[in-house]
């Protein structure tokens, strides 16, 4: 008869592991599945801070053209009635012959008048900005042509006129034959503003 079985026996020590053996062949690459449908869009996210606001476009389109009819300017009082005329950007009064500035902005005004011969010399106009005298020029001769050229920086609502600045009442008159010679007005607005540094030359700037 077999005997009882004797209790089992401390585990010996784990012996050294072997040696790695070499790596095996790489499999073939599996084939790779259809792409998914497309998810659903997110939200819109918040509405990002506006910018500043850009600079203001320059518009350089008011300008006014006109013929000068004949007429007797009295001392102090403006040339009217121009006509005919075309304008855009500067409000005309034909009565007063007031310009009044729209737009701000660079401006060149350039008037040309007829004096008749029987003109005393030193027969002047000049602009009647705001209510003070500018750009007065006068004539030497006795009649002939007295020319008023004006630039400047004018802000909306500036009035200006092309006034009598002489000791005495002046005939404009019409080129012999021709109605509506006896001058010209042309003012153009050029630019938004000036740029650089404006320098002014000791003395009376007309």
């Amino acid at each position: 008869v077999t005997g009882l079985t004797g209790a089992t026996g401390v585990t010996g020590a784990t012996g050294v592991t072997g040696i790695t053996g070499p790596t095996g062949v790489t499999g073939v690459t599996g084939i790779i599945g259809p792409t998914g449908a497309t998810g659903l869009l997110g939200a819109t996210g918040a509405t990002g801070v506006t910018g500043p606001t850009g600079p203001t476009a320059d518009d350089s389109s008011p300008f006014f053209n006109s013929n000068v009819q004949a007429q007797t300017v009295a001392v102090g009082a403006p040339v009217i009635n121009l006509i005919p005329r075309q304008f855009a950007g500067i409000t005309y009064t034909p009565a007063t012959g007031l310009f009044t500035i729209q737009v701000p902005g660079l401006y060149f005004f350039n008037v040309t008048l007829n004096t008749a011969a029987a003109t005393a010399a030193g027969a002047s106009f000049g602009l009647l900005i705001n209510g003070t005298l500018a750009a007065a020029i006068g004539n030497a001769d006795s009649g002939g042509i007295i020319d008023v050229h004006r630039s400047n920086f004018y802000t909306a609502g500036t009035t200006i006129q092309i006034v009598n600045s002489s000791p005495a009442a002046v005939s404009l008159v019409n080129g012999t034959g021709i109605t509506g010679t006896a001058g010209h007005v042309s003012i153009l607005r050029y630019a938004a503003n000036a740029t650089g540094t404006i320098s002014t030359a000791t003395g009376t700037v007309g």
